[in-house]
């Protein structure tokens, strides 16, 4: 997930990255490198609010803080849904 995210943001010259461990991932809509807490208060909170939104929209259960995770029922299908939301999320 986070890689297909990541080359997203990439492909649409979208300052955000997806970052995270195992199944867990958080987005920041900021090219800073997310090194601690005070970096990633500095990333748009308004294009992640509105990511939030669109992807409930969508019906895509996401946190309104970025955070989200991957469940072992969860195939390429969820994958590929979320990513087209979030293109979608992008677009705007």
């Amino acid at each position: 997930m986070r890689k297909r995210l990541n080359l997203l943001f990439q492909r649409m010259g979208v300052a955000a990255q997806a970052i995270g461990v195992g199944s867990l991932f958080f987005l920041h809509f900021t090219d800073a490198d997310i090194t601690d807490y005070r970096v990633s208060r500095t990333a748009n909170g308004e294009r992640l609010r509105e990511a939030f939104l669109t992807l409930m929209r969508e019906g895509i259960f996401f946190s309104e803080r970025g955070m989200g995770c991957i469940s072992t029922p969860m195939s390429e299908r969820e994958i590929d849904r979320f990513v087209k939301a979030m293109e979608k999320v992008l677009r705007k």
